[in-house]
């Protein structure tokens, strides 16, 4: 029983993460033009190749959640979207730059179809609809605490560290997933 609270727990974790990833772009917008030399345009094809890759994914994986299960898919969510996030600050190029955020794009969308099959699996009728909130607040407390965050680690170390850590933290989450998470008896 104490189990499920801490996949709970882990699930709002990498969501939080997830809601600070892919707000990295906007709170560095300033510092990513100068760095890449791109202008408003530029700006929108990123966002746009984040936003396309999420639309397209969203839909496929539900369908992998349903098929391999949530255990597999969320693991293979965090490894995805966190590799791109260090994946994006280790970039020299647009090029490479765009790439990642492609990549980001494709694999943040594992974490609701998964979170709400852990939900049902784990917690009776009587606790979901708590479960699924604190859940779900991850998004919302990942939002808030990304621009002092992100602003923090820029300022601090660079701007490569503003993607580096959070990935990095999401590896550390997928580890804890991967020990912690299995399927209830």
């Amino acid at each position: 029983l104490r189990r499920r609270w801490l996949i709970l727990a882990l699930i709002f974790s990498a969501i939080v993460l997830n809601y600070i990833d892919r707000q990295i772009l906007s709170i560095l917008k300033p510092t990513l033009k100068l760095e890449f030399g791109f202008d408003d345009r530029g700006y929108a094809l990123l966002v746009n190749v984040f936003t396309i890759g999420y639309a397209l994914m969203y839909p496929v994986t539900g369908w992998l959640v349903d098929r391999f299960g949530a255990r597999s898919v969320m693991l293979l969510g965090i490894i995805g979207w966190s590799t791109a996030c260090i994946g994006a600050g280790l970039t020299r190029t647009l090029g490479q730059f765009t790439f990642f955020r492609g990549m980001l794009g494709l694999k943040e969308p594992t974490a609701f179809p998964a979170q709400l099959r852990v939900v049902t699996t784990w917690f009776p009728g009587t606790l979901r609809a708590t479960a699924n909130s604190v859940s779900v607040a991850g998004g919302t407390f990942g939002a808030v605490i990304a621009p002092p965050l992100v602003a923090w680690l820029a300022l601090t170390y660079n701007w490569h560290a503003a993607f580096i850590v959070p990935g990095v933290l999401g590896l550390v989450v997928a580890i804890l997933w991967a020990t912690i998470y299995r399927d209830p008896p």
